[in-house]
């Protein structure tokens, strides 16, 4: 599927929660700036190698600071990976940054109203948001066949959006004769 380059801008778009943790940077002395990439593991959003590039002091500011913000730090091998427990995605990225796969999963999780916490799913989707429409879509095809899988084991599907379900965009009825198959 073909997306036009300003509906759903590229490497150029910055999660909030990446910039939130690049303001926490900013507020500390540092050597140099440290890296911040999506975290390789599907149970953490960010990870950064602060510890590599920051005194002890700074790093444990840091800690202070973010755990503040309500963030989840866990430290291995000069890393910390950072999450966010409860994150939920705004509902518009559904409706108005969606390609089609983004909407069938939208429209699917409109229709079943049951849910449960999978912040992997959510962690999933923020880092495909963040690397660009290409794996938006996939992220959102690959989530909608699992939410398929899920329903016909008759399971709850996962808590994606604050709100029971995302605006599914209206689509004016068909009328008599307007589709080949409507009698």
């Amino acid at each position: 599927m073909k997306h036009s380059a300003d509906a759903f801008p590229a490497a150029a778009w910055r999660s909030p929660l990446r910039q939130e943790l690049l303001d926490l940077f900013s507020a500390l002395s540092l050597r140099r700036a440290p890296a911040l990439r999506r975290s390789s593991r599907a149970d953490w959003l960010f990870a950064t190698d602060l510890p590599s590039c920051a005194a002890p002091e700074d790093c444990s500011a840091f800690l202070c600071l973010s755990e503040e913000k309500g963030w989840q730090i866990r430290t291995e091998a000069g890393w910390m990976e950072l999450r966010k427990p409860g994150l939920l995605l705004p509902a518009e990225w559904f409706a108005a940054l969606a390609g089609g796969e983004a909407a069938c999963l939208g429209s699917l999780c409109a229709r079943h109203p049951e849910r449960e916490e999978a912040p992997e799913a959510v962690f999933r989707l923020i880092k495909a948001r963040e690397e660009g429409s290409v794996a938006w879509e996939e992220a959102c095809r690959a989530l909608h066949g699992e939410c398929a899988w899920r329903l016909r084991l008759h399971l709850p599907l996962p808590r994606l959006f604050p709100e029971a379900s995302p605006p599914v965009p209206e689509y004016p009825d068909f009328k008599k004769g307007d589709h080949a198959n409507v009698d």
